[in-house]
């Protein structure tokens, strides 16, 4: 069988005609059958992922300590300058459907860590195949272990201060942008260079909203999950999601510190840009021009960064979403910059035969 991810409309644009694909039983995994546009039966397109519709919305966040360390991927890849190109693959579109490993399909939601009402008020397209789900499973399933585990790894050890690490005149800089989100030397220096450089990452009221106990995307799909009995699984584990953090050496993790309070003018700037291109289902926009705005760009440090935050996690994810597939009637909802381009998730799923 030919098994394809097909990106489902959202916001209710066109939803009555999304593009879909005619499966042919008996054909291997690999065979590379043509998809069909059914509203126009004679025409078949390339077998590959196909864009309906663009989806939900975008944007990043900021925590300090303990909220911030959860869900930090996201936060700390829009500290860092991206190497991708508007032109990716699978660069348009938020929520896929999975067909080929059972008789009914599965969905991948790409979501964004944030609190912002314009992410977490979920589209109608999200919410049926939510209401209608077997299991969700998210990167991680928070609980008040997991975040004190998630505070923890965001502390430095054996007496050590951050100002000794970056420096007298950055950690200075960095005490005048924290003033804005009402984190004190005192924290500041407890914390790792890229817990810092995290915690100043989003404007400040995104940080108030979810200090103030304002749930983040994925929260909100784990709360309405759970209430109507759906089982809730997770794809990695809090220390995994730590390790990758502390994988990046000393000198990325400083540089990283830098180029956050120099984008820390404009975050509010940035910030909305995202949003606007997050609800737009512009993945690959958003990249690109994540690519064009931020400055001091430190190519190794991209590199460095896409390699153990994104790439490596992707492949990791990519093997074991399978095991969800399998059931059937999955709802698999990650950071949406995991899901395009040559080594995103959807596309390491198709190579496996999806």
């Amino acid at each position: 069988m030919d098994q394809r991810s097909t990106p489902l409309p959202m916001f209710g644009v066109r939803a009555a005609a999304p593009y879909l694909r005619v499966q042919r039983r008996g054909q291997p995994r690999s065979a590379g059958l043509p998809v069909r546009d059914d509203r126009d039966p004679s025409a078949e397109v390339p077998p590959k992922m196909i864009r309906v519709q663009h989806l939900i919305p975008s944007s990043r966040w900021r925590r300090p300590l303990a909220a911030v360390t959860a869900f930090c991927t996201l936060a700390l890849a829009a500290i860092v300058p991206t190497s991708a190109q508007g032109d990716q693959i699978n660069g348009q579109g938020l929520l896929w459907r999975v067909d080929g490993a059972h008789e009914q399909p599965s969905y991948v939601l790409g979501t964004m860590h944030v609190s912002d009402e314009r992410i977490v008020d979920l589209p109608a397209p999200v919410r049926d195949v939510l209401e209608n789900a077997g299991s969700l499973t998210l990167e991680l399933v928070m609980s008040p272990e997991v975040m004190a585990q998630a505070a923890q790894a965001s502390l430095l050890r054996d007496g050590q201060r951050l100002e000794d690490i970056i420096g007298p005149d950055l950690f200075r800089e960095l005490v005048g942008v924290g003033q804005q989100y009402g984190l004190p030397a005192l924290v500041l220096q407890q914390i790792q260079p890229w817990a810092a450089a995290v915690a100043i990452s989003l404007p400040p009221e995104e940080l108030a909203r979810t200090l103030s106990g304002a749930p983040v995307m994925e929260q909100v799909l784990e709360a309405e999950a759970r209430a109507a009995g759906i089982p809730v699984h997770a794809l990695e584990t809090v220390e995994e999601q730590m390790a990758v953090l502390g994988a990046l050496d000393e000198p990325n993790q400083i540089a990283m510190v830098r180029q956050a309070i120099e984008a820390n003018d404009e975050i509010d700037n940035v910030y909305e840009t995202m949003v606007s291109f997050y609800l737009d289902g512009d993945i690959a926009g958003l990249l690109s021009w994540n690519l064009d705005q931020m400055t001091g760009d430190d190519r190794a440090l991209t590199e460095a960064f896409l390699e153990v935050a994104v790439y490596a996690r992707n492949r990791i994810m990519a093997d074991r979403i399978p095991t969800r597939l399998e059931e059937g009637n999955a709802l698999i909802a990650v950071g949406a910059l995991h899901l395009p381009g040559d080594r995103g998730v959807l596309r390491l799923l198709e190579s496996q035969g999806y």
